[in-house]
């Protein structure tokens, strides 16, 4: 039983590069990498990548920072936070919910309207935020890590 275990376990390392998490973690990682290098290129140096996760889940006549925090599925003080950055770089304002004087609304201000529109429309420098089909995501993934791609393309044909 420990022989065969241990060439599971031989197995198992010797594949560790096709784990659909690992693809998706280290697919994850370049899509932030290249997302805030091109708004970094827009002239936005303070712009994190982090702070689209706040600007994505923003409605055009605002949002609460509870219901952003459950859509960007994180806490209330995590996005609070990331809010306050996007308010000091003046992304998005802050004000007081109408119906209830405990709950804060964010909106986006021009220049964070500004900034999230060649997220999703593009420019003459592109777009990166926007809907793909699956195959792009799988030629995305070809491109990154070459052989694991297409040994997990029959799992979407």
């Amino acid at each position: 039983m420990k022989d065969e275990l241990l060439q599971e376990f031989i197995a198992f390392k010797a594949n560790k590069e096709r784990l659909l998490g690992r693809l998706l973690n280290r697919t994850y990682r370049y899509m932030s990498d290249l997302a805030g290098d091109f708004v970094k290129g827009l002239g936005y140096e303070n712009f994190r990548i982090g702070h689209i996760v706040a600007l994505v889940n923003i409605e055009i006549e605002g949002t609460g920072i509870n219901k952003l925090a459950t859509e960007a599925r994180m806490t209330k003080q995590g996005m609070s936070k990331l809010v306050k950055e996007l308010q000091v770089e003046g992304f998005v304002m802050v004000e007081k919910d109408k119906t209830d004087a405990r709950a804060l609304v964010v909106k986006h201000t021009e220049k964070g309207i500004q900034a999230s529109s060649p997220l999703y429309f593009g420019s003459k420098e592109g777009c990166i935020l926007t809907i793909f089909p699956l195959n792009f995501l799988i030629k995305l993934l070809d491109k990154i890590f070459i052989k694991p791609a297409r040994q997990i393309n029959f799992i979407f044909s």
